[in-house]
């Protein structure tokens, strides 16, 4: 990206962490057990002035490259439990689900960001674990004792941990070990890669065993296909997402196909 069209996009950023141009899309998560809505994944989306709706790739990088990664994550942690507290208000569908929200990595090490996670949790009045903080491999933290400590004390406050994107990298069994969490979720390539390799059902089995015996529910992403979620049933996964399901969607819409009941 030209310098100049990256200062642009890093002040219609900055303008649109303010003006609610950043919101937060849902994508839902299903329990395999039984079918049925377990939660979401809030996903920042970024209605740009000339660009349109823009995913989270884009908006990410533009935070980095401004500075702006604490802010974003301020946003989407006070979003994501605002709308979590009014959904268990008004729907009963909504009462056992979780909302997930990503942090990046200075902020999970810095800890601020995680203690307004727990403060928000407690003021809206979710019970324990429904609201996750999500952490990455692909997120840079440079100082790994703090950033066990913060999310040692995130999880005592009651806000759950899950390790996203496991196994995509060469250190996820380091991360397993260096941080506590509550969820572990499996990387979408070895999902998509189940019907051509049969290495991919064994590493599957092989995590989600692992996963159990540390306590570790296990979350399945980027599930595509119909056949998908008996299969993953059946390598010991407990959840799953991906486009089989839904892609993210505007927490309106949401509501309309997941938790207002059908008449």
């Amino acid at each position: 990206m030209a310098s100049s069209q990256l200062v642009r996009d890093n002040a219609d950023l900055a303008d649109a962490l303010v003006d609610g141009r950043v919101t937060p899309y849902v994508q839902p998560v299903f329990r395999l057990a039984d079918g049925k809505l377990a939660g979401f994944e809030a996903l920042a989306r970024w209605r740009h002035r000339k660009k349109g709706l823009l995913q989270a790739a884009p908006l990410i990088s533009a935070a980095e490259a401004g500075g702006l990664m604490p802010a974003l994550s301020e946003l989407m942690v006070g979003a994501s439990v605002d709308l979590l507290a009014s959904w268990r208000r008004r729907f009963s569908a909504a009462q056992d689900i979780f909302m997930a929200v990503n942090v990046s990595g200075p902020e999970i090490a810095d800890g601020s960001v995680l203690r307004q996670a727990a403060a928000a949790a407690k003021a809206a009045g979710l019970p324990p674990k429904a609201l996750h903080i999500e952490i990455t491999e692909h997120h840079v933290i440079d100082d790994h004792d703090a950033a066990a400590i913060a999310l040692t004390e995130l999880r005592a406050s009651g806000v759950g941990v899950a390790l996203d994107d496991f196994g995509a990298g060469f250190a996820s069994l380091n991360w397993l070990a260096r941080f506590p969490a509550d969820i572990l979720k499996i990387d979408a390539y070895f999902v998509k890669a189940m019907d051509d390799s049969p290495a991919a059902e064994k590493i599957i089995r092989a995590i989600t065993a692992l996963a159990h015996d540390l306590g570790l529910k296990v979350i399945a992403e980027g599930v595509e296909s119909a056949d998908g979620p008996n299969r993953l049933r059946e390598l010991g996964c407990d959840y799953a997402q991906g486009h089989f399901y839904g892609e993210a969607i505007e927490p309106e819409e949401a509501e309309a196909r997941y938790l207002i009941p059908a008449a």
